[in-house]
């Protein structure tokens, strides 16, 4: 594959915020956590994670101890939620 275009995606930003804690897509009563392994293991995924070509410094992920997160160290960002198989694709 040569070029790849992403047609109505979600937000990129929204990927690593998925990868971290799944998505539940608005089914009440679903722990986003069961989930979570589904959005982590779905190839495709990582190919809407942000580009740092695109998106640069700008943070993207802030979790509630203060770190953050830009699409430059999304490397570091997969390695720090458990994800170091996550790493190899990117």
């Amino acid at each position: 594959m040569k070029h790849f275009v992403a047609l109505f995606t979600p937000t990129h930003s929204r990927q690593m915020v998925n990868f971290a804690s799944g998505n539940t897509l608005g089914v009440p009563f679903v722990d986003p956590l069961l989930v979570r392994g589904e959005k982590r293991t779905s190839k495709s995924k990582s190919l809407l994670l942000p580009n740092a070509k695109i998106f640069g410094e700008r943070k993207l992920v802030m979790t509630p101890n203060a770190a953050t997160y830009s699409a430059h160290e999304i490397t570091q960002f997969l390695k720090n939620i458990g994800l170091s198989k996550g790493v190899y694709p990117r």
